[in-house]
């Protein structure tokens, strides 16, 4: 294999798979990046058990020249960080029978041991006649939107990821860690995408590739086949294994009636909440007054350390008056979600689970829990 590259074009497509890398491989070969000169372009693939990320060059790239087809895999760390410090021009890389690879740019040339490429991952024929599309400005959104909740332990596998179910020609996309809910309904065209109503995406892989959406007005292709799901934008493709088992059914944590509705400035609340919760110390609770028809209080305290108040103006409120305890974290980064100018706390009692419900949306819901506390 041999081909001459501007540095920052192939820097670029390093940057964008080295997010697939892990430090955890205990597969070698997923320690390095494979990369494939042929007739179509180049091509640079990175994985780790579970995830390959794919960065492909297109042969009519002005800057990448293809004077030998072949395939090698690179170590990733030492690739990354030679291309990375080498000058702006023009570099050559190639690699021989002996799977030596030659890096040279400038004055500088670097020999490094190569690996064979054909006993890297392959990344799969995808048959994209049935596919979800998604402008990437609201996919992001979307997974930003409901990928906080995901848990973070492996007690259960499957709250690591997010839930993504099928009803008639929506798709409900849902999030949780057993303490508090994002979920999220966006409309599709075509419904005929997998037999499975239910599929269940690790939710770093989502996070990560969310963080890749730089051109948010160019459009992502997802494709869900074989326990498998791949999304694909401009030159970029992630290929990432489902997760297995049954969640939970989160349908019947909405309750049918409420006690008490009231509707906040969401800017206004998400400020107090920040505050508030400077002093809310390692228990992160949050304590909510309903004061007047006019007011909420916002508090916490921390012994040995000191307490805080602040009043917010509620835009409305119906029913009784309550006081509710909750994670300040949490209800942060539920409100922090929310992309409209109002928000609507709904509760029953003291004890039932507090549902947030952005006013200008039906299509989107959280849910938290509430903490049984004692002042």
């Amino acid at each position: 294999m041999l081909i001459e590259i501007a540095q920052p074009l192939l820097y670029k497509a390093l940057q964008a798979v080295s997010r697939a890398m892990s430090s955890q491989n205990v597969i070698p070969i997923l320690s390095g990046i494979k990369v494939q000169a042929d007739a179509a372009g180049l091509s640079l693939t990175a994985g780790q058990t579970g995830l390959l990320l794919h960065y492909h060059i297109p042969c009519d790239n002005e800057q990448l020249q293809i004077k030998q087809m072949g395939s090698i895999v690179i170590p990733a760390y030492y690739f990354i960080h030679i291309v990375r410090h080498l000058p702006t021009g023009s570099l050559s890389l190639g690699s021989n029978e002996d799977l030596k690879v030659i890096i040279q740019g400038g004055k500088a040339v670097y020999h490094l041991c190569g690996m064979n490429a054909e006993l890297f991952p392959q990344v799969a024929q995808t048959d994209y006649s049935h596919t979800m599309s998604f402008p990437n400005g609201s996919l992001k959104k979307i997974i930003d939107g409901v990928s906080f909740a995901i848990s973070s332990s492996q007690s259960r596998p499957v709250l690591t990821g997010v839930a993504c179910i099928r009803e008639d020609n929506q798709v409900k996309w849902v999030a949780t860690d057993g303490v508090r809910l994002a979920s999220r309904i966006t409309p599709i065209k075509n419904i005929a995408l997998t037999t499975a109503a239910i599929i269940i995406i690790p939710g770093k892989h989502l996070i990560d590739f969310s963080r890749m959406l730089n051109d948010e007005l160019a459009t992502t292709d997802i494709c869900i086949q074989d326990h498998m799901i791949v999304l694909k934008t401009g030159s970029l493709l992630m290929q990432s294994s489902l997760l297995e088992g049954s969640y939970p059914c989160t349908d019947r944590l909405k309750p049918d009636s409420f006690s008490t509705e009231i509707t906040l400035d969401r800017n206004d609340f998400l400020r107090a909440l920040e505050r508030v919760s400077l002093l809310a110390g390692d228990s992160d609770v949050v304590k909510l007054d309903i004061i007047s028809y006019h007011k909420v209080e916002l508090s916490s305290k921390t012994t040995a350390v000191g307490d805080v108040m602040e009043e917010v103006d509620m835009e409305a409120c119906m029913g009784e008056a309550i006081s509710i305890y909750f994670n300040g974290k949490y209800m942060i980064d539920i409100i922090g979600a929310v992309d409209c100018s109002k928000v609507m706390l709904r509760l029953n009692g003291k004890w039932s689970p507090i549902i947030v419900q952005p006013m200008d949306s039906t299509n989107s819901l959280y849910i938290i829990t509430p903490i049984r506390w004692r002042d």
